[in-house]
């Protein structure tokens, strides 16, 4: 689609749901989630629909993908194990890594940081929902907000 909403082309070819789009920084590819597997699966394509390919094959509910700034890796919320996590790939193959692996919280939102060192992220680790960032070379977790509101999809300001 242009800029101005004209010239809209639909790009997917399934009867299942598509969405959650997130187009690649340097613009060549889109990931989105389906449910065309049988359950949701990260899902990389070209910008005109082909190319189509699986990022997760796992059973579990895989979810909300968010590109790293040099478009080399993806992140997504995976609840594999009975509980949501925040996963990372690299687009080219490679086994999924759990970057959170916190087994008494849900983890939701990730949003890499401009460098792509990090990741901001929300979760229930605490009492309520918090916003924490994770330094991605040093493991170091920091919890941001630490209070009793609901703080939720923390993004890098660039």
């Amino acid at each position: 689609m242009d800029a101005d909403g004209a010239n809209a082309q639909r790009i997917t070819r399934s009867s299942n749901a598509d969405y959650a789009p997130a187009w690649s920084p340097t613009g060549d590819a889109i990931a989105f989630v389906s449910d065309r597997s049988g359950n949701l699966d990260v899902y990389l394509m070209a910008p005109d629909g082909s190319d189509l390919r699986t990022v997760t094959t796992d059973t579990s509910t895989d979810q909300a993908p968010a590109w790293a700034p040099d478009g080399r890796q993806l992140l997504w919320e995976s609840y594999r194990d009975s509980n949501m996590e925040i996963m990372a790939i690299d687009v080219t193959g490679g086994a999924p890594r759990n970057l959170t692996q916190d087994a008494y919280a849900d983890d939701h939102g990730g949003s890499w940081s401009p460098s792509g060192d990090g990741i901001a992220y929300f979760s229930n680790h605490n009492v309520g929902w918090d916003i924490f960032t994770l330094d991605l070379r040093t493991g170091q977790r920091v919890n941001i907000t630490q209070s009793v509101a609901m703080e939720q999809y923390p993004v890098y300001c660039p």
